[in-house]
């Protein structure tokens, strides 16, 4: 068999704690990482967070590393698998995607969304423009970097709904696209 990438369930916020570890016993691993803007006591702070929140990723051939060990590596919880007597590899090009779209410093280049915070500030009026809500209006509530929270009125009651930023757009950005 070949090498092949695993899903490891790690400690809270200790990806690349687990990842360090990993790599002393000779195991290759990857930590999807991003780079995110945020605000923190009224100034702004780029923070590197980890892309998959409790998971990485490592690679073993089954048939010749000691994969097992994998589980009693400080800062892991387990080895995700399919049952307890054998290991589910992901599909093939999966990590080495992710790997491949990930900078010299090993961030994924991610738009992070940190133009909605400046964009849709609380009070927007906001149009769906995709999903089961689509053509329907909203007041904005919150954003963030990977949801937009919309006020929407439904059936006589204020509704809050949480979407992607990419399915919303200002209303007046749409209704100048329907004049033309």
């Amino acid at each position: 068999m070949a090498l092949r990438w695993y899903v490891v369930q790690t400690k809270t916020n200790l990806e690349s704690y687990a990842a360090e570890q990993l790599n002393r016993q000779g195991f290759k691993t990857f930590v999807p990482q991003y780079l995110s803007r945020g605000v923190r006591r009224g100034v702004v702070v780029m923070r590197v967070l980890p892309f998959f929140p409790s998971y990485m990723f490592t690679a073993f051939d089954v048939e010749i590393d000691r994969w097992k060990a994998v589980c009693s590596t400080r800062g892991v919880l387990q080895l995700v698998t399919a049952t307890e007597e054998r290991v589910s590899a992901l599909p093939i090009g999966f990590v080495e995607n992710m790997m491949a779209s990930s900078n010299s410093n090993g961030l994924i280049n991610y738009d992070d969304g940190f133009s909605v915070l400046e964009e849709y500030a609380p009070g927007t009026k906001l149009l769906i423009t995709d999903g089961k809500f689509k053509g329907m209006q909203g007041i904005c509530v919150q954003s963030g970097q990977k949801r937009v929270t919309l006020l929407l009125s439904l059936l006589s009651r204020q509704v809050k709904v949480t979407l992607s930023p990419a399915s919303v757009t200002p209303v007046s950005e749409s209704s100048d696209r329907a004049r033309r």
